[in-house]
């Protein structure tokens, strides 16, 4: 088995490393400082009784390296495969690490040690007709972004990360308005003290946030302008753009350079791969399978008359952490769903999307999707709800669909008659 490394302290990286780990792949996950580590310590827990010849399956290590510590590190520990896994906008990381392996490569009297591959995270491009974005405008770069901000008023939210801080705190009338939303590890904090920004300027939180949470935030703090990076969907950018349209906040967008890639998410002519091409190259690598083999958690929700004050809780709180939102057009209207929408409503129409779905990127990348598919009223009276779930449990058990489905019932359209004429209605 060829020895492995993965540079992660992403969202793909933590996956990668589970899917690694199940397919009995030995590997080492780098992260960059104690807050990613404790988050990928949480994760290794349940592989700490797997092992390979008497070693733990998953090792760690912690710390920033240059590119003359990468260096030394990938070939004192003979590292034959490099994943870099790090973020898109770690350009500098990226970099460092490209420059280490190609160092190593014209060192080494075999050319093909180690091997060097980028898992490219996809950052789709955000456009008007998502029908989300309403006032946005993009930047190249944070210091032309804190630019423009500073012919504006009122409170800013930066959701950029700590690293980028001190191009926002150099203007006087930038710093007192901000903001700062970053991962609660003693690092980011330490940034923002060194910036000198106070304690209520700073919500040091772990995602990932769902549109409601962002639009919380933007109330509490009265924010009147937000700042991100197009981090994809990985990174949480869709619910940021839905929640500042709620409100009518504009959007200030640092863009990465965009590449192109191919239908696989591949880009062609590099060493950057998709989510499930570079578990396909590591399987040829390491000559076994690598199953990337999600698995989809399917939930028909009822919702009562159609309002959000006639729903359950249970019902709602499906809607906003939902992936996947299905249903009649007029009833996925007014939410928005992690991934996707579609207004499908019959097994017709359901059941062929979900089979491509489980097969798609976004399943490969994590461990389940959660769908949820919407009807009006109880769900158990004369609604199409039944026939779905007949025809779902059919295709789980025939093994055309990975997952499991479960009703949740809506208030009934009977029962909200009875209460409103003040009837009973047990004859």
């Amino acid at each position: 088995m060829k020895k492995l490394v993965i540079f992660a302290g992403t969202t793909e990286g933590r996956r990668l490393s589970e899917i690694l780990a199940d397919a009995g792949i030995a590997h080492t996950v780098c992260v960059a400082t104690e807050y990613g580590e404790i988050v990928m310590r949480e994760q290794t827990e349940s592989t700490k009784a797997m092992q390979t010849a008497g070693q733990p399956i998953v090792n760690l290590h912690c710390g920033r390296m240059d590119r003359e510590q990468m260096q030394k590190f990938l070939h004192d520990e003979g590292y034959e495969i490099v994943v870099d896994a790090t973020h898109p906008y770690a350009r500098v990381v990226t970099e460092n690490l490209r420059g280490a392996v190609d160092t190593l490569k014209s060192l080494e009297k075999d050319a093909h040690f180690p091997i060097y591959l980028r898992l490219e995270r996809k950052i789709d491009g955000i456009t008007e007709a998502d029908g989300i974005v309403t006032n946005v405008q993009y930047f190249e770069n944070n210091a032309d972004c804190a630019k423009a901000l500073e012919n504006t008023e009122g409170n800013i939210l930066l959701t950029t990360g700590s690293k980028e801080l001190a191009v926002y705190c150099a203007s006087g009338r930038l710093k007192d308005r901000l903001h700062v939303r970053i991962l609660p590890g003693r690092e980011s904090l330490e940034l923002c003290m060194e910036q000198g920004i106070k304690g209520r300027q700073i919500l040091a939180l772990q995602g990932p946030f769902s549109t409601e949470m962002n639009a919380a935030i933007l109330r509490q703090y009265d924010i009147r302008h937000m700042v991100t990076k197009n981090s994809g969907r990985a990174g949480g950018c869709q619910e940021k753009l839905e929640a500042a349209k709620m409100l009518g906040i504009p959007v200030y967008v640092i863009e990465p350079a965009q590449k192109t890639s191919d239908a696989a998410g591949n880009i062609p002519g590099t060493d950057s791969y998709s989510f499930a091409g570079i578990c396909g190259k590591l399987g040829q690598l390491c000559d076994c399978k690598i199953s990337q083999q999600g698995s989809l958690e399917i939930c028909l929700a009822g919702i009562g008359m159609g309002s959000r004050d006639c729903m359950t809780k249970e019902v709602q709180q499906t809607i906003e952490t939902a992936d996947i939102l299905l249903g009649a057009e007029r009833m996925i209207a007014d939410y928005s769903a992690r991934i996707e929408k579609k207004p499908y409503y019959m097994a017709a129409q359901i059941l062929p999307y979900l089979e491509k779905l489980q097969e798609s990127e976004e399943l490969a990348q994590q461990e389940t999707l959660r769908v949820a598919v919407l009807f009006s009223g109880d769900t158990g009276f004369y609604s199409g709800c039944r026939k779905l779930y007949v025809e779902l449990q059919e295709a789980i058990a025939a093994g055309q669909l990975r997952g499991s489905v479960r009703i949740l019932p809506g208030i009934s359209s009977v029962v909200s008659l009875a209460a409103r004429v003040g009837e009973s209605y047990e004859d």
